[in-house]
């Protein structure tokens, strides 16, 4: 199962009060977002991720598709069979992170970064606007998740098109285990932004890559049983 977000924006959204400031919880950290309040992510216990055996079970997709953390609000749309999460900044700045696991259709691809330079199919979040855009940034990249390799994807862009706006500021995660993959994309998700400058100082690219490696950690720790 794939599922298609949207992370582009075509109209103005009214602005929203700022929520009150709330003591971070215990098991909290933090991920930086330029001169704008800290960001308090989910934290598994510092391992690499758990390997699976095969297909995640109806009950470990239950639970899965039940966890939730502090200040994020989240949004089931899985199924018994699948698990597809969104979870929502409650503060400011808004960032939203999708969490999505299927077992390997075939074969997992190997996280290794030349196996995935140049796969057009990773731009699937990135609308043809802003693939002509001439300032869109897109980029794969290979890191680490408590020291297990990991691939990523980043793009940011912004444009003017017919009288619409498109942007996206996005950064995906993607890790498997040669039996289960798991996608993390985790996108600017605030009101529409006044540049491109603007949208990257409230959700800079190190901020979103902190989201996505928070919640790839604890789904990671969760999803071998």
């Amino acid at each position: 199962m794939r599922l298609a977000l949207v992370v582009v924006a075509v109209a103005a959204v009214g602005c929203k009060g700022k929520p009150e400031r709330r003591d971070p919880p215990s098991n909290a950290h933090v991920a930086t977002s330029g001169k704008h309040e800290d960001i308090h992510l989910p934290k598994g216990d510092g391992s690499p991720p758990k390997k699976t055996t095969g297909p995640l079970s109806s009950d470990t997709i239950k639970k899965l598709r039940a966890l939730t953390y502090p200040r994020f609000i989240s949004e089931n749309h899985g199924s018994d069979l699948s698990v597809v999460v969104v979870y929502r900044t409650d503060d400011r700045p808004k960032l939203k992170a999708t969490v999505q696991i299927t077992p390997c259709a075939s074969k997992c691809v190997p996280l290794e970064l030349d196996r995935w330079k140049g796969r057009e199919d990773l731009k699937e979040f990135l609308p043809p606007e802003l693939r002509a855009a001439p300032d869109t940034t897109f980029e794969v990249g290979a890191t680490d998740l408590n020291g297990v390799p990991v691939i990523y994807t980043y793009q940011v862009g912004m444009v003017n098109k017919d009288g619409s706006l498109y942007f996206t500021d996005t950064y995906v995660l993607y890790y498997n285990d040669s039996n289960n993959e798991i996608r993390v994309v985790s996108t600017y998700a605030d009101d529409r932004p006044l540049s491109r400058d603007a949208m990257l100082k409230m959700a800079p690219e190190e901020a979103l890559g902190n989201v996505a490696k928070a919640f790839a950690d604890v789904f990671t720790q969760a999803w071998a049983g």
